[in-house]
């Protein structure tokens, strides 16, 4: 019997034959989709009305889709590259692909048919110059590859009209996950009797409630039953509930028949267990955090932010890639490829537009590191350029050097050259700073002073009192006294403390603080700046 690839090949060279008689089903085997072991049956469509299911594929596809999809020119110098705004891709790929579609729409459309049906296809009408002018979704399913004397190609057949041999280079093919170089894997085959396992508790759940009982019965009679008539009674209870279609029917019971119905409560039937599993085997088969299909289970991470980010390397990337490489094929001509003069990709930038401080600190360490300037911030923000040229200039540490280059390490300072204008200003910062703590230790035992003299204590005072203060006065000048140093100054705070002192015995006979502080700060300042580094 000729194979079923040996019927389209033949198919394909001889328009005598038919390629109609190679099905879908046929091509990708007849067990697909289909019954599942729970039996309820799994396909194309059925499968979509499976709540995770619906949302785990578009959360992939909406992602994909959101993000802008670019053709770039490489700059002569292969250094830099910008928009190849004028290539006749970049507008199929960033606004409409065709007249009656958007990019959004087109690229949200192929990955749920390339995550679901495991391939997506796209006709790509060129002009006669060989430049792509549309992309053309094909219906899921109607189009496949195959190979004639060892050269690529694809059999598409419209609905209701004799299949069509097209290039390979005129398709653009989105393929899902799979073992097969030529074709993904269909999620509703691979995953039939899993996901079917979900669809069957839904579909159960719902019927109970529907129903508000579950009938599991005992028939008892006061009259005895002939054998013949327990089997028909069974027979007949059996085709009226077996099935879920069945589930919690009403019976009507004749010939003195009584029913004793027993139930099972459903969560200890495992249920609601079985339902809250279904998210997390659908996230399995769709690579996603289970919290992006609506499941319950504990996070492996310490955050959802950081589930997040798994999601974006490990479960929307691969799908990104898959579609730039089929972009970069089909898209750019053989010597954009060969001299890699443009390419396509997604600017996954835009994937932190819902997290503000990732976005932030991304911007921080790009300005901070000069590779990002103020106006490409602005433009990633739709704000304005800044007025000028202050939004284009570049900013980088001044302290990096290229480890190893001698060339590119600081040329030496003169410290003394260059330190001399700001150390003058500490110098006389921290001069000010003395200065003001000894006139406020001053004032102190000014006061003091004058109270002794007051009192009529004064020889108690000079004996004992004056020394008892300089332990207050080491503490509120020497800070201030190390700092003066520190700055090229010359100061002694056990020095002033016991100038201070002397300069109180001395003032007694003249107690007015008015002449007494006038004439410690002449003493003070010579000691703050002596005239010889003894300080006499």
């Amino acid at each position: 019997m000729m194979s079923l690839v040996s019927r389209l090949w033949r198919s394909i060279e001889n328009p005598n034959v038919p390629l109609s008689q190679a099905t879908a089903d046929q091509w990708f085997g007849d067990d697909a989709g289909g019954e599942s072991y729970s039996g309820v049956s799994v396909t194309r469509e059925s499968v979509l009305t499976f709540s995770p299911v619906w949302r785990g594929v578009f959360v992939i596809a909406n992602a994909v889709a959101r993000l802008p999809l670019y053709v770039y020119e490489r700059s002569a110098d292969g250094e830099g590259k910008t928009y190849a705004d004028r290539h006749p891709a970049y507008r199929l790929l960033r606004r409409k692909p065709n007249a009656e579609t958007t990019s959004f729409i087109f690229r949200q459309r192929m990955t749920a048919v390339a995550i679901v049906e495991g391939n997506a296809h796209a006709w790509i009408n060129r002009r006669g110059s060989g430049d792509p002018a549309e992309l053309i979704p094909l219906p899921a399913g109607s189009c496949h590859p195959v190979r004639v004397n060892g050269a690529l190609w694809y059999v598409y057949t419209p609905p209701g009209e004799k299949p069509r041999k097209l290039p390979a280079a005129d398709v653009l093919h989105i393929k899902g996950p799979g073992l097969d170089a030529l074709c993904g894997y269909r999620l509703y085959d691979k995953g039939k009797n899993s996901i079917g396992a979900g669809m069957a508790a839904e579909e159960y759940a719902g019927r109970f409630y529907k129903n508000g009982a579950e009938p599991r019965v005992v028939f008892e009679s006061d009259d005895d039953v002939e054998p013949a008539q327990a089997e028909e009674i069974k027979a007949a209870w059996g085709a009226m509930h077996s099935g879920l279609e069945n589930s919690h029917k009403t019976a009507i019971l004749k010939n003195g028949l009584k029913i004793k119905a027993f139930g099972i409560d459903p969560e200890k039937a495992q249920l609601i267990e079985t339902r809250k599993f279904s998210p997390t085997n659908v996230a399995n088969w769709l690579l996603l955090p289970v919290h992006l299909v609506g499941g319950e289970g504990k996070s492996s991470y310490a955050s959802l932010e950081q589930e997040n980010a798994s999601f974006l390397d490990h479960s929307l990337d691969p799908h990104l890639v898959n579609w730039e490489e089929e972009c970069y094929e089909k898209l750019l001509t053989e010597e954009q490829k060969a001299t890699e003069t443009h390419t396509i990709e997604f600017m996954r930038q835009a994937m932190m537009r819902v997290d503000a401080s990732a976005r932030g600190n991304f911007y921080h360490n790009g300005l901070l590191d000069g590779w990002l300037n103020r106006d490409e911030v602005r433009a990633r923000e739709n704000l304005n350029p800044i007025k000028g040229d202050e939004g284009k200039k570049f900013f980088m540490p001044a302290n990096m050097v290229i480890v190893g280059d001698p060339e590119s390490e600081p040329e030496p300072v003169d410290e003394e050259e260059d330190d001399a204008e700001p150390m003058e200003a500490v110098r006389a910062a921290t001069r000010k700073v003395l200065v003001d703590a000894v006139r406020r230790m001053a004032r102190r035992l000014v006061v003091h002073a004058g109270k002794a003299a007051k009192s009529g204590d004064v020889a108690s005072f000079l004996d004992a009192d004056i020394d008892g203060h300089r332990a207050v006065m080491l503490d509120a000048v020497g800070p201030a006294a190390e700092a003066y140093a520190a700055a090229g100054g010359k100061a002694d705070a056990a020095a002033l403390a016991d100038a201070l002192c002397a300069r109180i015995r001395a003032g007694l006979a003249a107690p007015e603080p008015d002449a007494f502080l006038a004439a410690f700060e002449a003493r003070s300042a010579e000691i703050i700046e002596p005239e010889n580094p003894n300080g006499a």
